[in-house]
C-alpha cells in the first residue's frame, strides 16, 4: 500500500506572493473608490456636545450597530462557546495527563 505524502508546513513563497498580489489588487480597489467620491467617511455629530440633539442622535446611531440577536440565540451561543471551553480543557487534561506517564 501506498504511503501518503505528507505536505510541508513550510511555505515554499508562492502563498506569500498571492496574499501581496491579493493586497494589491484590494488597495487599488480603494485608491479607486476614493477617487470616484464613494469612500467611506466618518461625519462626526454636528450638534455642540450637551445638548438634546447631541444625545438624539448619538442614541440613533447607536441603535444602527445594536445586536439584533433574540435572548434565546444570545443565550444558545454562551452555551456553545462554554461546551467548547470545557472540551477544550478536558483535552488540555488527558494531554497532561498522556507527558506525565511518558516521563514517569
Amino acid at each position: 500500500m501506498a504511503q501518503k505524502l505528507r505536505k510541508s508546513r513550510v511555505s515554499s513563497g508562492k502563498t506569500k506572493a498571492i496574499n501581496i498580489a491579493r493586497e494589491e489588487r484590494r488597495q487599488a480597489r480603494f485608491a479607486r473608490k476614493r477617487e470616484e467620491g464613494l469612500a467611506y467617511e466618518y461625519e462626526s455629530i454636528p450638534f455642540v456636545m450637551g445638548t438634546e440633539e447631541y444625545y438624539e442622535e448619538e442614541m440613533a446611531r447607536a441603535e444602527k450597530t445594536k445586536s439584533r440577536k433574540l435572548p434565546l440565540a444570545r443565550f444558545t451561543s454562551i452555551m456553545k462557546k462554554l461546551d467548547n471551553q470545557l472540551v477544550q480543557q478536558k483535552q488540555r487534561l488527558k494531554n497532561n495527563k498522556g507527558s506525565r506517564k511518558a516521563t514517569v
